[in-house]
């Protein structure tokens, strides 16, 4: 969304979705049901999913330097190492500090937006999407281990409850702000 409204606007933009872990989760459900374990988190335990999801972030943020490399377009990552240690600290598992030391070569980002969606307003959109489920209580976790970060200073924070419209507006507008060279030259061809 963000990608196709920059290209709109004459902006060279790389987007790329978050990676689920969901097909991870499945099959290590099926192999913990076959196995005679509740579910993948009895199988190999939370620290373990953990680096699982971790090494996985690793490798999508080592593919995208390269990209940086070779091309002058912004990149637009959904959910950036932070993520990691934001879900390791709510969900109580794993090392942070590990992660970190695992995580730490990955690129400052020019611009991190966090999208402030409470917990309540997360739920309804997971719901309807289908995908994943989650409750609003590890939600509200996951949202205070994000702003209990502390890369989250450098964080803008934009409000995330409103409808479509509302929230692709004040997330461009926050683009238009981190780089406003960009769209000066936009606007001056």
């Amino acid at each position: 969304m963000l990608g196709d409204w920059l290209h709109s606007q004459g902006v060279p933009a790389q987007a790329h979705e978050s990676l689920t872990m969901a097909p991870v989760r499945k099959a290590l459900n099926l192999m913990a049901e076959q196995d005679g374990f509740e579910d993948h988190l009895d199988l190999i335990g939370g620290e373990t999913m953990r680096l699982v999801s971790a090494c996985s972030q690793l490798a999508r943020v080592s593919a995208f330097e390269r990209a940086l490399t070779k091309s002058p377009d912004l990149l637009i990552v959904d959910r950036y190492v932070y993520c990691q240690y934001a879900l390791a600290k709510a969900e109580g598992v794993g090392s942070v500090d590990f992660l970190r030391r695992l995580l730490g070569g990955a690129r400052k980002p020019d611009l991190t937006i966090f999208l402030d969606v409470s917990p309540a307003e997360a739920v309804r959109r997971i719901n309807v999407r289908g995908i994943d489920e989650e409750s609003p209580e590890f939600l509200a976790a996951f949202r205070e281990a994000y702003v209990g970060l502390p890369e989250f200073a450098d964080f803008v924070s934009v409000p995330g409850d409103g409808d479509f419209e509302t929230v692709q507006a004040a997330m461009r507008q926050a683009v238009v702000s981190a780089f406003p060279e960009i769209f000066s030259k936009v606007s001056d061809s």
